[in-house]
């Protein structure tokens, strides 16, 4: 019984499994605002992106950030703003890879909003509607694929970001991930 149960453990043992794989990566993502106010519509600005992940054959848990300053020079009756709206984005979110190069995102953020702004007014602007700490959610999706090396992969996203009523975000990514732990 002892030679047979080694020999089922060594054969194990020469099966290549992964049950998961952990990954990382950067990208470069611009993002453009849509909202309900003139002052924030159409901010837009460029941040990297930082992700780590761990990947379940088609399905992956990841976990993001993005520090996005979206820009946006609003000229209206009582002057002229130039506005930067800084958006600290944490993600928490799931990857599924439909296919060989298709994949859909889901998942939770966290926005963390300043907004500053100079202006040819004495008007003052209120950002109470969009400033702050707040929960929200994130969906897309993309393209991917492998590139030259075993585990190094390029990804292209679009995913809509979630604040409120009155403001969200489309990101638009472009970047590398790397497999460096398979287990």
């Amino acid at each position: 019984m002892n030679k047979f149960l080694s020999l089922i453990c060594l054969t194990l043992l020469t099966f290549n499994i992964n049950a998961a794989s952990l990954y990382g990566g950067a990208s470069y993502t611009y993002g453009v605002s849509t909202a309900n106010s003139d002052y924030w519509n159409g901010a837009s600005g460029s941040a990297p992106l930082l992700l780590f992940g761990i990947r379940f054959e088609r399905l992956a848990l990841e976990l993001q950030f993005r520090p996005y300053t979206l820009n946006n020079l609003h000229t209206s009756s009582f002057g002229t703003y130039d506005i930067d709206i800084k958006d600290n984005i944490f993600g928490l979110g799931m990857r599924f890879n439909g296919s060989q190069s298709v994949h859909y995102n889901l998942g939770l953020v966290l926005h963390d909003i300043n907004v500053e702004y100079e202006s040819s007014s004495s008007t003052t602007l209120s950002s109470k509607s969009i400033a702050g700490a707040t929960m929200s959610f994130y969906v897309g999706g993309g393209l991917h694929g492998p590139l030259f090396i075993s585990g190094l992969e390029w990804l292209v996203d679009m995913n809509y970001i979630h604040h409120s009523i009155e403001y969200g975000v489309f990101s638009f990514d472009f970047g590398v991930t790397y497999s460096f732990l398979s287990f």
